[in-house]
């Protein structure tokens, strides 16, 4: 089965984050994200199902959110978006692996220490994906 990228929500990423408490939406927010999130992806990949252990490291700078991703299929690449809360309505999730480049694109959002995600496009020579990731920060 060739490799999959898939917020292997590695969307892979994380660096540590400390910060104060506060009641303001925008330093909820910027500790939202930030963190090394380790879970499973499933999915279809031209229609064929998937699953997959993925990791995310992520930092968050007020609503800039970035980080890396890696897979168990040895998939692996990088992750943009802008939070607004708990949300990233314009995730961007990039392949790097040069036999299966492209990027796709979603939605996370955070609940705690739970992060899903969901994610679809097209990556050159590996078709059409589309899947969902269900991780828990570490």
């Amino acid at each position: 089965m060739k490799r999959v990228l898939l917020l292997s929500l590695s969307i892979s990423l994380m660096a540590g984050c400390g910060s104060k408490s506060s009641s303001s939406d925008s330093s909820a927010s910027s500790e939202a994200f930030a963190g090394t999130f380790t879970g499973t992806e499933s999915g279809t990949q031209n229609g064929t199902a998937f699953s997959q252990t993925v990791s995310f490291v992520l930092t968050q700078t007020n609503n800039a959110v970035a980080g890396t991703w890696s897979s168990t299929s040895g998939g692996s690449g990088t992750v943009t978006g802008t939070a607004s809360g708990s949300t990233i309505s314009d995730m961007q999730v990039k392949e790097t692996d040069t036999s299966c480049p492209g990027t796709l694109t979603g939605t996370m959002t955070v609940s705690g220490s739970q992060l899903t995600a969901s994610i679809t496009g097209t990556l050159t020579s590996c078709g059409t994906i589309a899947a969902s990731v269900t991780a828990t920060k570490e």
